[in-house]
């Protein structure tokens, strides 16, 4: 299934792991691979005897040696990754995320029926249909987006980890991709760009983003997205065609290669006589060498003076 398998950000210098890496980098790599696999099938970590040898490809010495590094580990038959669900997502929080997601899909969807239907509905309302009690001022008033103040902003709590990890995008981003898609840019996948957001914040903190509203910061990713993913479309296959170099046909003579071949001579013993220029002629009309040896009256075994 699509998604990311985690490593810690540390976990470049933690003493332990630079170690195995240095000295058993293979095992080291099947650690990774691994963890990618689990990740993958939503196994928590367990690890069967055919995904072992069959698909990750450990041998005999190379699996005792995982449990050695206690990169592995082996409780009543069953082998696990070592802390596997420590850092990694379990298959029942990665489930109920996918429901939560289908879920507000269809409520989105759901309202945005309901709201075509509506404006199928009030089509051929005019202004002079209105009734008195609708002609009010507050409802020919045009609606306007009253920005939050500085202290309103400053009064929002700033999001925290746990925020992150139970942050999902809401109906005004779904709103805002359909917006964009009426626009002409491309439609973006709100749910795929909230998983690689929220996974961008995990991996690298809040601390390095510095934003104080998720979802106002997920907007702007989803405004960028689709500007780029215009500007690809764009690019791809409208450039300018380049200059391809153009290979100049050959032009046989009394001299080149092919004629002293058929003739059976050397650049020593090359002669532009009647018989070479008819031979060259005959190439250039496209006759292959047995045709211009059979025009010329040769035998392949003949060799000319």
């Amino acid at each position: 299934m699509t998604g990311y398998a985690k490593l810690r950000n540390d976990l470049w210098s933690n003493e332990k792991m630079r170690r195995i890496a240095d000295r058993h980098p293979r095992e080291f790599a099947l650690w990774v691979v691994s963890i990618s696999y689990c990740s993958d099938k939503l196994t928590d970590g367990v690890l069967s005897d055919y995904a072992i040898h069959r698909i990750i490809g450990v041998k005999p010495r190379q699996l005792q040696r995982m449990f050695d590094l206690n990169l592995w580990e082996k409780h009543d038959g069953i082998v696990r990754v070592h802390d596997y669900l420590k850092t990694q997502n379990s298959r029942e929080s990665i489930e109920k995320n996918h429901e939560r997601k289908a879920r507000n899909q269809a409520e989105y969807m759901e309202r945005i029926k309901a709201r075509d239907r509506s404006y199928d509905r009030s089509a051929d309302r005019t202004p002079d249909r209105l009734d008195d009690s609708e002609m009010t001022r507050e409802n020919l008033k045009p609606k306007t987006y009253k920005p939050k103040t500085t202290k309103e902003r400053e009064e929002k709590r700033p999001p925290t980890p746990d925020d992150v990890e139970n942050w999902e995008p809401k109906p005004h981003h779904y709103q805002t991709a359909v917006a964009l898609a009426d626009k002409g840019y491309p439609m973006v996948d709100v749910t795929d760009l909230g998983t690689e957001f929220r996974l961008s914040l995990q991996a690298k903190g809040l601390e390095h983003y510095g934003y104080r509203d998720l979802d106002a910061a997920f907007l702007q990713w989803l405004n960028k997205r689709a500007k780029s993913l215009r500007d690809q479309r764009q690019s791809v296959g409208f450039g300018p065609m380049s200059d391809a170099p153009k290979v100049k046909p050959h032009r046989h003579t009394w001299k080149c290669p092919h004629v002293l071949r058929i003739l059976r001579r050397d650049e020593a013993t090359a002669d532009p006589d009647a018989l070479a220029q008819r031979c060259a002629d005959l190439l250039n009309q496209g006759d292959s060498e047995a045709r211009v040896l059979d025009a010329l009256g040769l035998d392949e075994s003949e060799e000319v003076a």
